[in-house]
């Protein structure tokens, strides 16, 4: 009997938000983060939980690259360190990393 150690599932890339571009219009820039601002303010949950929904918001809006991310997170008033933790830790289990290290969410 195998213990299933050597079992190698084969994981597709889902398709890719398109990537938020470093000179996206202004308006563009403010929508998005007025977006993600009511979203924070109108969630219940602890700041682990708080971080994860908002990695996932953050990705599906195309600002899907680590330094990216957490600088977004920064700017909405976490803790850079704790939202670079949490983007870790997500990874495999909310979203994964891809080769050019571009975040996809999983779920």
């Amino acid at each position: 009997m195998s213990s299933g150690k050597n079992i190698v599932i084969p994981v597709k890339t889902p398709p890719a938000a398109d990537t938020l571009p470093r000179d996206a219009p202004d308006a563009e820039v403010y929508a998005i983060f007025q977006d993600l601002r009511h979203l924070m303010h109108s969630t219940k949950a602890n700041d682990n939980d708080k971080l994860d929904i908002l990695i996932s918001a953050l990705i599906d809006r195309g600002i899907n690259s680590g330094p990216r991310i957490v600088g977004a997170a920064v700017r909405l008033d976490f803790d850079g360190a704790h939202a670079g933790i949490r983007l870790s830790h997500g990874i495999g289990r909310r979203w994964m990393r891809d080769a050019d290290r571009t975040y996809h969410n999983l779920l």
